[in-house]
């Protein structure tokens, strides 16, 4: 892959990232009103809550396919599997998916009458996973030349 195509892709890579986060964090407010909310405000929460889960797993789509075809097709002479940094990211992204099963699977609970909204640490919990992997992506600690 050309640089110019790669630094395209990593765009994608970076709005997709923005739009996952942005609406897994969104989602988890939403959930926890959702949770508090009586009668036939419950059912409004449900038209929001598909939209903002929409956006949220189209977000990861790119997040992911970007992200793989930065590591398969990189430029000449980069080697990203060959740096530290991108081990502890990608063990995070592994975290963030698991996060987003877990905002899924109570969306869908709530979606039926069943179960509660999130914790209010899920939604912090996110965005710390978010910060570390934008300062390891930005600051490339142990960066082998």
């Amino acid at each position: 892959m050309s640089t110019e195509a790669y630094l395209w892709v990593k765009a994608v890579h970076q709005f997709g990232f923005v739009l996952w986060v942005g609406s897994m964090f969104a989602l988890t407010l939403v959930l926890s009103a959702h949770a508090r909310a009586a009668g036939q405000a419950r059912d409004a929460f449900a038209a929001a809550e598909r939209s903002i889960g929409r956006a949220m797993e189209l977000g990861a789509l790119l997040v992911i396919a970007c992200g793989v075809l930065m590591i398969v097709r990189s430029p000449p002479g980069v080697s990203l599997m060959k740096q530290s940094w991108i081990h502890l990211k990608l063990t995070l992204a592994v975290l963030l998916i698991v996060m987003h099963g877990l905002v899924r699977a109570r969306m869908a609970r709530l979606g039926r009458g069943e179960g509660k909204g999130l914790p209010g640490w899920v939604g912090g919990l996110v965005l710390l996973i978010a910060l570390a992997m934008i300062w390891l992506a930005v600051v490339k600690p142990i960066l082998r030349v």
